[in-house]
C-alpha cells in the first residue's frame, strides 16, 4: 500500500497548528496591578477605549460600560520577533470595587503587531461609575548584541484616573475654542430602537506624550459618561470612531456633548482642555 505524501503532510500541519494553537504559556498569578500614571513608552503604544451609556439591568436604569483594550508595537531598529505573552487591566468603581480582566496569548495572537480586545462587552460594573483603570502588558523581543541575538522580556504598566464631570468646571466649557476639532456624529440607525454616535478629534503637531479624553452629555438633569481614551499616545495620529459608535436607546437622545481633554507632554507637563460641542445631525 502507498502512502500519499501529500496527505500525510497536510495532516501533520495540521496537528502542528493545533498545538501551537492551543498551547498557551502557564498564566501568572493574577495580582492587583502596581502601576503609575505613565506619559510615554518607546516600544509600546497601548491605550484603552471605555464607551459608556444608559440602560437597564432587570427594570433598573444603571450605566453600562463597554472596555477595549488597544496595543501596537513601535517599529524599532534592531528588535524583532516582538510577541505579547499577556496583559492585565484592573478597574475600580465609586463604591471601591475592584474589578480585572486578563488575557494570556497563544503563538497566533501574541504575533500580532497590532491587537485590541473587546474583553468586556456592555453591562453594569459592580459600583455606578468608572474612577480608575491600571494595565499591565507583558512581552518579549529580540535584539542584537555584538552579532548575538538577545531575547528580552519586558513589562509595561499604566495608571489612569477616570475624568469626572464638575459643575465647578460648567463655565470653562462656554466661550472656549475647539482646538481639536472634537466632533460628535448622529452618524446612522443601529438596531431598532438605539441611534449611534460617533466622535471623532484632530491632534495637535505633538511629538512624545498621551492624552486622556473623555465626554459627557446630560440627560434629565444627569450627567452621563459617553466616550472616554486614556493614554492615546500622540503617535496614534487623529481619532475616529467610524464603525464602533455608541448604541444609545432613542429615549435617551442628546444634542450637546462636553468633552475634556488633559494632554502630557514629555516632560510630564499637563495642559486641560475643556470643549462644549454641538451632535452634528446626519441621520
Amino acid at each position: 500500500m502507498k502512502m500519499n505524501y501529500r496527505y500525510f503532510l497536510i495532516a501533520i500541519l495540521a496537528m502542528l497548528t493545533i498545538c501551537l494553537i492551543g498551547c498557551k504559556k502557564e498564566r501568572p498569578e493574577v495580582k492587583p496591578i502596581e502601576a503609575s500614571h505613565m506619559i510615554y513608552d518607546e516600544k509600546i503604544n497601548s491605550y484603552m477605549r471605555i464607551l459608556s451609556r444608559p440602560g437597564y439591568e432587570k427594570n433598573e436604569l444603571v450605566t453600562e460600560y463597554s472596555f477595549t483594550f488597544f496595543s501596537h508595537f513601535i517599529k524599532l531598529d534592531g528588535i524583532t520577533g516582538r510577541y505579547y505573552n499577556y496583559y492585565q487591566v484592573d478597574w475600580l468603581t465609586d463604591n471601591n470595587q475592584l474589578d480585572y480582566s486578563y488575557h494570556v496569548f497563544d503563538y497566533l495572537d501574541g504575533a500580532e503587531r497590532n491587537y485590541s480586545q473587546n474583553f468586556h462587552p456592555y453591562h453594569k460594573l459592580k459600583g455606578d461609575l468608572l474612577t480608575n483603570i491600571k494595565v499591565q502588558i507583558d512581552y518579549e523581543y529580540n535584539y542584537e548584541v555584538a552579532s548575538e541575538i538577545i531575547l528580552k522580556e519586558e513589562t509595561v504598566t499604566y495608571n489612569e484616573d477616570i475624568l469626572i464631570f464638575s459643575e465647578n468646571y460648567a463655565a470653562k466649557y462656554e466661550n472656549t475654542t475647539n482646538e481639536f476639532n472634537v466632533k460628535i456624529v448622529n452618524g446612522s440607525a443601529a438596531e431598532k430602537g438605539y441611534t449611534r454616535y460617533y466622535l471623532s478629534f484632530e491632534l495637535k503637531d505633538e511629538d512624545k506624550g498621551h492624552l486622556d479624553l473623555q465626554t459627557w452629555t446630560i440627560i434629565n438633569d444627569k450627567v452621563i459618561p459617553l466616550y472616554g481614551l486614556y493614554h492615546y499616545q500622540f503617535n496614534n495620529g487623529n481619532y475616529n470612531t467610524y464603525g464602533e459608535g455608541i448604541d444609545m436607546l432613542d429615549e435617551f437622545q442628546f444634542d450637546t456633548v462636553y468633552c475634556q481633554i488633559n494632554t502630557y507632554d514629555e516632560a510630564g507637563d499637563e495642559k486641560s482642555y475643556f470643549i462644549k460641542v454641538p451632535v452634528e445631525k446626519k441621520f
